[in-house]
């Protein structure tokens, strides 16, 4: 199995965590039957049916991805669905020339992308993606906003120091600092001359017994994941102390009597958000 398959497996356990939020932020954009939607970093396509059903039956919805296998899943989901008049992918970069006519599209969607270390400069990205727009047109950012969720509760000087030290390996090769960080989307879109621009939140919580999917999201891509894959590269970093590291050992160990996640009390707080505006 391929890097880009295992990740195409945790992005769609990802969607399905998520999808209460995604849902309603697709439902802020009101959209209407007959639209054309743009999915920009569609992925493995988790989100193409989500954006389907709120132009269907007659609307269309475009994925563009850069990762070709991720492409090939998304293509296999819309056969699948037998979507396939409706919902099209394509293998495109979001940094250079894209495979979309200007002034073709009602709203363009962009979820968990536009990140410095990804696509480099994002504002000049969404700069890109504004003119794809027709007039009244929406452009959408969507963030599951993950330095920001809580899945300790109860360690909140670890878990910011983890945060902090995940944000520091992602920023290693470009900064996230200023007018580059995620959190200043809403800038991006109005220097992108966007108009009426909106930020929402939609908060998650999910409590014991927690769904499975919840509790594999949380235990591998999180827990055993990012987080354990920041105190290794960043936690010195960012001041953890031996007693940091000793505590998130005792509670990241499912064989240890205070395993976080069999707390019968346990619960997480998830705090995805949404920026958007209109092309005049």
């Amino acid at each position: 199995m391929t890097d880009d398959t295992n990740y195409a497996d945790t992005e769609y356990l990802y969607n399905r965590v998520m999808e209460p939020a995604l849902a309603n932020a697709i439902n802020a954009l009101g959209l209407r039957t007959g639209q054309s939607v743009l999915d920009a970093g569609c992925g493995p396509g988790g989100v193409l049916p989500l954006l389907y059903e709120g132009v269907a039956p007659t609307g269309t919805v475009v994925g563009l991805d850069i990762s070709s296998p991720h492409v090939a899943r998304a293509r296999d989901l819309v056969r699948m669905w037998g979507l396939q008049d409706a919902i099209t992918v394509e293998v495109a970069d979001l940094t250079a020339e894209l495979p979309v006519e200007p002034a073709s599209c009602d709203v363009v969607w962009s979820a968990d992308v536009l990140y410095p270390d990804t696509v480099g400069d994002s504002g000049a990205v969404v700069s890109r993606l504004s003119r794809l727009l027709k007039p009244g047109g929406s452009l959408a950012i969507f963030y599951g906003n993950w330095l920001r969720a809580m899945y300790l509760p109860g360690f909140a000087r670890l878990e910011h120091l983890i945060c902090a030290a995940r944000e520091m390996s992602y920023a290693r090769e470009r900064p996230w600092e200023g007018h580059a960080h995620p959190e200043r989307a809403l800038d991006w879109l109005r220097d992108a001359s966007l108009t009426a621009c909106q930020l929402k939140a939609f908060p998650l919580v999910y409590r014991q017994p927690l769904p499975t999917d919840v509790r594999q999201y949380v235990t591998s891509a999180i827990l055993n994941g990012h987080y354990a894959r920041a105190v290794m590269e960043s936690g010195r970093d960012v001041g953890m102390t031996v007693d940091d590291d000793t505590l998130w050992r005792r509670i990241s160990d499912p064989e240890h009597a205070d395993y976080v996640f069999d707390q019968p009390e346990y619960y997480c707080v998830l705090s995805p958000l949404l920026v958007f505006g209109y092309r005049v």
